[in-house]
């Protein structure tokens, strides 16, 4: 009974996840047409994140629309709940056993680390836009807080980093962000005082050298970054108690010479990072910051564990799983079935043999032996960005860099966490397996001990099982929580251009997946008039 019970539960369970990417579909619509009043709505009212085991994922929605509609004090506030709740997930340890035991549909959102990282981001950004509201209106008491604030989301998201390196939570790859260096170095030098800007400086060598490490790991910037990755997760894994950040950098550098095939992405990038670094006593600038789009949806990918779909996938290892359990059910099949008994004391004739065979195979067709993984499709750049400003006769027209590609950034996290669930849920689902098939045997052992019930003992045990492995792939499917209204694409420049009202645009051009023009018509965004002064910081939304 019990187990019924919880193949019910897991069910209703599914029910949940189905509706969240329903919902979720709605919300990103909305999103992405700037229908930000409906798109918060339909957040707000989702049933699905309105759960407790979901309030992280609530929060991140509910902060990044909020921003996205000016909302800065609301987003703000958003961000501070949700990353309280973070820091009591990580203080709930029974909630994770429990998650890996069960299905990983059962926990708490907890985030990818990049989502984690994004949302310090989110906080620090929210309270810069407050600020520079509040100058603007001349409350400069009240800018000054902001300021402050945001300085200490960008110390938090800081120490964030540090804590994990330390658990060794954060290993491999992403054991730092550039983004989080190169964001702190602006709030810092916006602070302006000799301390904050000696961090600055500080902070923005920092983030060219863990962009110069981490960014070829990318296929955004690097076209041999496969070869790439696969050595620098070598290298990080023995460089561990390297002790500084340069020599690590020069580690890595030296053993990857042959991997390093930049793009025209890269070295903009790399080009832009390495003024903040320049020795030479640097002018006000102004800081413009572009959020594209949203990041590719996270969609569940069926695994098949039956022969023909493992021969045809071309993974030894789906292949070897796949054998192992098929086997378990021929003999499973042939025991319970019994079609052609023979006596113990008897050899079975070879027809008997062949003709049990062949009923436990064609049974085996008909063999639910499926679960879910996630699974992520890349989207690639595919489209320059060039910002034009106009004053009066005077107009500045320069290419974005591509700062950030947080798509690639939920493409690798899926592909890493592939690869390290694939076993574990296999593993898990083998058990219930065995488990369903135990009880199954149990059930026949029972009934043929009873004469009336002897001759549908192996019909019902059979049928008994056959439910109970339609059942558990049920239970096995995917978690595709993901925190939707996120970036695909983080773009920056900063321009040395006169205090101004300025008339902006960006231009669009379409590009091909090597990064070369298309012939494509140039597509024309306004963004209005903007006042532009010393020091801000001017973001928007493509």
């Amino acid at each position: 009974m019990a187990f019924r019970i919880c193949f019910l539960l897991f069910i209703l369970l599914i029910g949940c996840a189905s509706q969240l990417t329903a919902e979720r579909d709605t919300w990103v619509n909305y999103y992405l047409s700037h229908d930000y009043e409906l798109a918060l709505e339909k957040i707000q009212k989702s049933h699905s994140l309105t759960k407790s085991k979901n309030q992280l994922l609530f929060y991140m929605e509910q902060s990044q629309v909020k921003s996205a509609a000016s909302d800065f004090a609301g987003a703000a506030l958003s961000t501070r709940h949700g990353l309280a709740t973070l820091d009591q997930l990580y203080t709930k340890f029974s909630d994770v056993i429990g998650k890996n035991a069960l299905s990983d549909q059962v926990g708490d959102f907890w985030g990818a680390p990049y989502e984690q990282s994004y949302f310090y981001f989110l906080s620090a950004y929210n309270f810069m836009r407050l600020y520079q509201s509040k100058l603007q209106n001349k409350d400069k008491e009240g800018a000054r807080s902001d300021l402050f604030s945001a300085r200490a989301s960008v110390v938090a998201w800081d120490a964030y980093f540090r804590e994990k390196r330390n658990d060794d939570e954060l290993k491999g790859i992403y054991f730092a962000d550039y983004f989080q260096k190169f964001y702190g170095a602006h709030v810092h030098e916006v602070l302006g005082t000799t301390t904050d800007i000696q961090i600055a400086q500080k902070l923005y060598h920092e983030a060219l050298l863990i962009f110069e490490i981490q960014a070829p790991s990318m296929r955004a910037f690097n076209s041999k970054f496969e070869t790439y990755t696969q050595k620098l997760v070598k290298v990080l894994d023995k460089s561990s108690n390297v002790p500084t950040l340069e020599k690590m950098h020069d580690l890595v550098l030296s053993a990857t010479k042959e991997d390093r095939v930049p793009t025209e992405k890269y070295q903009a990038t790399q080009k832009y990072l390495k003024q903040f670094v320049s020795t030479k006593k640097q002018k006000p600038r102004k800081h413009f910051l572009f959020l594209e789009g949203v990041i590719a949806p996270k969609r569940a990918k069926v695994i098949d564990l039956s022969l023909n779909a493992a021969l045809n996938s071309g993974s030894p290892s789906q292949a070897v799983i796949s054998v192992l359990a098929n086997a378990a059910f021929l003999v499973f099949a042939s025991r319970v079935l019994n079609v052609n008994s023979t006596p113990s004391d008897q050899f079975p004739h070879p027809t008997n043999v062949y003709v049990d065979l062949q009923v436990a195979t064609s049974l085996s067709q008909i063999l639910s032996l499926k679960f879910e993984m996630p699974e992520v499709i890349y989207q690639p750049p595919l489209k320059k960005y060039r910002l034009r400003l106009s004053n009066g006769n005077k107009k500045w027209e320069r290419e974005l860099n591509l700062l950030l590609p947080v798509g690639e950034q939920s493409y690798q996290e899926v592909q890493r966490d592939q690869a390290l669930r694939y076993t574990k849920t296999a593993v898990r689902f083998a058990l219930k397996q065995a488990a369903a098939m135990a009880a199954s045997f149990t059930l026949y052992q029972t009934m043929k001990s009873n004469e009336s019930q002897a001759p549908f003992a192996g019909a019902a045990a059979l049928g008994t099982y056959l439910s109970s492995s339609y059942a558990i792939g049920l239970t096995e499917k995917a978690d595709t929580r993901y925190w939707s209204t996120i970036p695909n694409h983080i773009y920056s420049i900063d321009l040395e251009i006169p205090d101004g009202i300025y008339q902006a645009e960006v231009l669009i051009d379409d590009v091909d997946r090597n990064g070369s023009d298309n012939k494509n018509e140039t597509f024309v965004k306004s963004l209005g008039q903007i006042a532009v002064y010393d020091n801000g910081e001017f973001s928007f939304l493509l």
